[in-house]
């Protein structure tokens, strides 16, 4: 699936709110959140707030202190398998007969192989497979890349949604 989104342009953007800023002599202040790929265009952005800065705005750029995440578990409302087909019927199942369920091999192949429906959302966000991590026990907040659910596939040969599979499952076995 490729998705046609236009790129965005902070540069666009500031240039909105600098007009509001200007327009009513009021501070702003906007999240500046920044992309793990592509190009490392922030300083651009941050060069753009420095001089309306300078020029007399009051504009502030907010960093967020983390990255945000998504925890996923068979227990939790969110995960990587919850828009699927033949997920859809175990939903609704109190936990212990949810993972029961879970737990049959024919389930485990069907839930591997299935694919979510088209579109964006916060479940197919939970399938980006590089930026999927184990949590742990104790949790590490700064997981090396060759731990994320997609280079352990790799590592092993097999699909991205069998090593989530088996990590999400493997606490209740």
């Amino acid at each position: 699936m490729v998705l046609d989104v236009p790129r965005f342009s902070w540069e666009s953007e500031l240039a909105r709110l600098l007009d509001v800023v200007k327009t009513s002599g009021r501070p702003a202040t906007f999240t500046f959140g920044v992309g793990n790929e592509g190009p490392a265009d922030w300083n651009s952005t941050l060069a753009i707030v420095d001089k309306a800065n300078a020029e007399g705005a009051a504009v502030t750029a907010q960093v967020l202190p983390r990255p945000v995440g998504i925890i996923a578990g068979f227990e939790l409302t969110i995960h990587p398998f919850c828009q699927l087909p033949s997920y859809q019927p175990l939903a609704k199942l109190p936990f212990v007969e949810k993972i029961a369920a879970l737990q049959q091999p024919e389930m485990r192949a069907k839930l591997i192989s299935e694919k979510p429906p088209e579109g964006m959302s916060l479940a197919t966000v939970g399938r980006l497979w590089e930026w999927m991590f184990p949590f742990g026990d104790p949790p590490n907040y700064e997981p090396a890349r060759e731990t994320s659910v997609a280079a352990q596939a790799r590592a092993k040969g097999v699909p991205p949604e069998e090593v989530a599979y088996d990590l999400m499952n493997g606490q209740w076995r």
